[in-house]
């Protein structure tokens, strides 16, 4: 993850003056120390407690404070998680281990010492940490507090795994990449190529690894050379035979890494747009691949299957076209999308899809063991069936529910359940006040328009064409959109509001110009067509299993009403307030803050109920937003 630098940190905390960071700067690139906090410190330009605060703002995490060090107190099995001489030497404390999921709650004073990190990882068997940062002269009180010198045992002199004679001997190879993006690329690459190079985001970590003796090579962009460059003299220094090594980019052909999960967004999205001109059926090929990709999700198949099953969902749609197949003949249609991407050789397993969907549309047998297969079989039936958000699925379906595989048929009702509730909350988030103007920009329409809906009240946005006019209503959540007289590609904006049917248009009748007398005609218009609209509820309620709490939080992140989601059913009741589009308070118990919302996105059962509603509390910092697509990011994670 890329982190602002510690300095521009400081700026920003108002911990230290500009003419302070230059100063730490300059010592840097005399070779004067290697990492920022330590000579900041040395000059006596920051304090314990700044360092550890602004490191805590740097790499977003918790920071717990000198008083509450004061009085914590940890169980000597845990502290036994560690060796003593690591917890001593590296200032770290373990104070939690969740023995279920393998993660372990760790108190450090330097979160950029990746080696013993990764150490204390090791030691602790633990499958990720949770990192806290804590004042530095605190933590070394507290150490001495729980583990005086009469406590130790061999285990406290042992050296560091990372630093023995052996592995540093190794060579390790550090790449220094900011961007977060390439980043992931490049860690990627080094899981699929077997290597053990460390990718990181901040010069501290770099020095780490420099100062722990185990980076023989340092490689980054040459775009980036700036971020590095007061630290490169005392690198050297700390390790006169380390190779730093400035590049065009890495990559084949020297070309930048681009994570696979963009990548196969951009491909499968770019597909989906290509075959809708020759899909003849109104976009039914299109709407199955959805459904499929969220059924899918729904029955947590891997990654590469639900890519697997999206590609022969929107294929055998396109081979069933008339100028395809000849007769819409769906086994026709599927073999005509086998063959077709069998020339191709597609980095997918489709051949044993397209096998088992053959058999089923043949009615050669009932729901097979082919999985993937079953679900393209009834996402198409679905669609045929022209089946909604809210739709029961079983009732729509009937007896033919009974030819459908169970666990597909579940997936589909669930995902149906889900479009609904979303749907329930979006119309109720809705803004009626808002209105899209579509005019010319030269137009005096669209000038005395927005001005007199503006001293209405209305929230204006103005469109010169079809495309634009739909998204300006739907992200605005428009309660109308507003037309002169023959505006601009105003066959486009027909035919996109009849496939849309959902946003009431209003238009001038006529071809002059608009005076003091038609503008007012147009609001009296404008508002009965808002009065006919229905008034949004004051609250919407459903299940967590159904709509999931980081999938309902985002419905709120482009703006709206305000909004309180309350959860219940769990031990705890927690709420989360919703505010010009921002998460911007969160409690859960006596939880508050960003320690509340990490708790409740990871609820997974109980109600929710979203009341539109503001109760004015404010406890979550930018961070917020942050935190709820790192959660978003867990939560594929583990599908994967």
């Amino acid at each position: 993850m890329s982190h602002t630098p510690l300095g521009e940190v400081c700026l920003t905390l108002g911990l230290m003056s500009k003419d302070d960071v230059e100063q730490v700067l300059a010592r840097l690139r005399d070779g004067g120390g290697s990492r920022f906090g330590e000579v900041a410190m040395e000059l006596s330009l920051l304090d314990d407690d700044g360092l550890a605060r602004a490191l805590a703002h740097q790499f977003r995490l918790n920071m717990v404070p000198e008083e509450r060090l004061a009085r914590l107190s940890i169980a000597p099995e845990v502290l036994d998680l560690l060796p003593h001489g690591l917890i001593r030497e590296r200032l770290l404390l373990p104070t939690f281990l969740d023995e279920e999921k393998r993660v372990l709650s760790l108190l450090t004073a330097d979160p950029t010492d990746i080696p013993s990190l990764r150490a204390a990882q090791t030691s602790a068997r633990a499958a990720r940490l949770r990192l806290f940062v804590a004042p530095r002269g605190a933590m070394r009180i507290l150490v001495d507090r729980l583990l005086p010198m009469e406590h130790t045992d061999d285990r406290s002199v042992a050296p560091l795994p990372e630093v023995e004679a052996e592995n540093a001997a190794a060579g390790l190879t550090v790449v220094f990449e900011p961007d977060p993006d390439r980043a992931a690329a490049l860690r990627r690459l080094e899981a699929l190529e077997g290597g053990s190079s460390e990718i990181v985001g901040d010069p501290e970590q770099v020095s780490a690894f420099i100062e722990a003796n185990q980076a023989d090579r340092v490689f980054l962009r040459r775009a980036v050379l700036p971020e590095v460059e007061p630290y490169l003299l005392s690198w050297r220094r700390l390790r006169p035979m380390v190779q730093i090594c400035a590049l065009d980019g890495f990559g084949p052909g020297r070309r930048i890494g681009i994570p696979y999960d963009r990548t196969r967004d951009f491909f499968f999205g770019l597909l989906g747009h290509l075959l809708v001109d020759a899909d003849g059926r109104s976009g039914a090929g299109r709407r199955t691949a959805e459904l499929v990709r969220e059924m899918a999700e729904y029955a947590e198949l891997p990654a590469e299957q639900r890519d697997t099953v999206t590609l022969a969902a929107m294929f055998t749609a396109l081979g069933e076209g008339p100028d395809r197949s000849g007769d819409r003949d769906e086994a026709a249609g599927i073999r005509w999308a086998a063959d077709l991407l069998r020339v191709w050789s597609p980095p997918y397993e489709v051949q044993a899809l397209f096998d088992a969907l053959l058999v089923r549309v043949r009615g050669e047998s009932g729901p097979g063991p082919h999985l993937g297969a079953e679900i393209v079989y009834t996402a198409r039936a679905a669609v045929r069936a022209s089946l909604g958000p809210g739709d029961d699925a079983v009732a729509a379906l009937g007896v033919d529910a009974t030819r459908h595989d169970a666990t597909a048929l579940h997936a589909l009702a669930a995902v149906l359940r889900r479009r609904g509730l979303s749907e329930r909350v979006q119309a109720a988030e809705a803004a009626p006040g808002a209105v899209v103007v579509v005019a010319s920009e030269r137009s005096s329409f669209a000038a005395a328009a927005r001005a007199e809906l503006a001293a209405e009240g209305f929230t204006v946005a103005t469109a010169e064409g079809a495309p634009e006019a739909l998204r300006l209503a739907h992200s605005l959540r428009a309660g109308a959109i507003l037309a002169e007289p023959n505006p601009p590609g105003e066959e486009d904006l027909e035919a996109a509001l009849r496939a849309d049917g959902g946003i009431p248009v209003v238009r001038m009748e006529s071809a002059a110009a608009p005076g003091e007398t038609a503008i007012p005609a147009l609001l009296g218009a404008l508002r009965k067509v808002l009065r006919r609209r229905p008034e949004p509820p004051a609250a919407v309620t459903g299940r967590l299993s159904e709509l999931p709490l980081v999938d309902l939080l985002q419905t709120f992140l482009r703006g709206g009403r305000p909004a309180r989601v309350v959860i219940i059913g769990t031990a705890d009741l927690g709420a989360i307030q919703v505010r010009d589009g921002r998460l911007v308070a969160a409690t859960h118990g006596i939880r508050a803050g960003e320690a509340a919302l990490q708790t409740l996105v990871a609820v997974r059962e109980g109600r929710f109920e979203v009341r539109f509603e503001d109760a004015g509390l404010t406890n979550l910092a930018g961070a917020a937003d942050l935190l709820l697509l790192d959660a978003l990011r867990r939560r594929d994670e583990q599908r994967t």
